[in-house]
């Protein structure tokens, strides 16, 4: 039995030198970065199938269309590129909550997701993540449940450089079935992947991150009776470049499982106070799945109660696929501390 294919890095303070030969070097690091990046994005094309994933995290993210590879966060969007929350330097706290395909009739969809951050000054960052996803209908209540349990590790290897390791535990399951001889059992199975990721702090306005998750590819085996089925967790591998404008973020991302390549792109801009300091911030974003087979609309907003809490809400429309659902919607808040 194929389980159902749902889960889815301050200033650069170099020794003082001529304000025109800093200059020259940061548009030669500029460069020479995007061209790495371009590479990275050419060949690194995963040909394996097996259980795709979907970026978990705050509703920050999905209101930039899960294009944050290479934003910095406080740890809402971990799972998309470990490293970017170094330098941060703070600790945080994210719960996230999802009714999935809102308008479905025969069913109902729940993906969650909670987090811990703890910073550690000389050591670097270490986080532990669980998501969740439940399947139900009015006869049965777990119909198909997945976790992940996520933890990860991230620290500075030099000034404006991070890497970032990840250790995913998946498990899935359903509900007990019952064969033509009247025996029932459940099914379900577990796996173990790790990953690597870095984040680049290139100039104060331009950030990249790199993101290759389960690189061992795991197999998902369901030995039930008279069913061997085998199936691997897909290499993932996620680029991603971002911009700093003042108050205004643009990112764009690539992401690759298999033979499937999407383009994610957002943006994001927060509105001032009357301290200067962000107070509310919105979001847009798009993806291109598979290359524009298919096309996603998002949006997003956010309210920063006090100074590190914040509350967020993120939305997702199918443009091109589904039609009959009202969309995904994602609640979530962050505290940092």
């Amino acid at each position: 039995m194929n389980p159902m294919k749902i889960f889815n890095m301050k200033n650069r303070t170099d020794h003082v030198r001529p304000e025109k030969k800093r200059g020259d070097r940061n548009r030669r690091r500029t460069r020479i970065c995007i061209l790495v990046c371009a590479f990275l994005l050419t060949v690194l094309v995963p040909c394996h199938s097996a259980f795709e994933t979907t970026a978990a995290g705050g509703a920050r993210v999905l209101g930039m269309a899960n294009a944050f590879t290479a934003v910095e966060n406080g740890g809402e969007g971990i799972l998309d590129n470990p490293a970017a929350v170094c330098s941060v330097n703070k600790g945080s706290f994210t719960a996230m909550y999802s009714p999935l395909f809102t308008g479905l009739d025969d069913g109902s969809f729940n993906n969650g997701f909670v987090n811990l951050v703890c910073f550690f000054q000389k050591i670097g960052v270490f986080s532990l993540n669980w998501e969740f996803l439940t399947a139900s209908t009015g006869q049965v209540t777990d119909l198909y449940t997945e976790d992940k349990i996520a933890l990860t590790y991230s620290r500075i290897i030099k000034k404006d450089l991070y890497a970032g390791l990840v250790l995913n535990y998946y498990k899935w399951s359903s509900a007990k079935q019952t064969d033509p001889a009247g025996r029932s059992e459940s099914l379900g199975s577990r796996a173990f992947s790790f990953g690597l990721s870095a984040f680049y702090r290139v100039r104060e306005e331009f950030r990249l991150g790199l993101f290759i998750n389960n690189i061992n590819q795991p197999a998902l085996d369901d030995r039930s009776r008279g069913n061997d089925d085998l199936e691997r967790i897909p290499l993932e591998i996620r680029a991603g470049m971002a911009f700093y404008i003042r108050t205004l973020l643009v990112s764009l991302d690539m992401k690759f499982i298999r033979e499937d390549v999407d383009i994610l792109t957002g943006a994001e801009y927060w509105f001032p106070g009357s301290t200067r300091k962000k107070v509310f911030g919105v979001r847009l974003g798009f993806q291109l799945p598979d290359l524009g087979k298919g096309f996603n609309a998002t949006a997003g907003l956010s309210v920063l109660v006090f100074r590190d809490f914040s509350v967020d809400y993120g939305f997702l429309i199918p443009v091109t696929t589904i039609k009959s659902i009202w969309g995904e919607h994602r609640f979530s808040m962050s505290y940092l501390f």
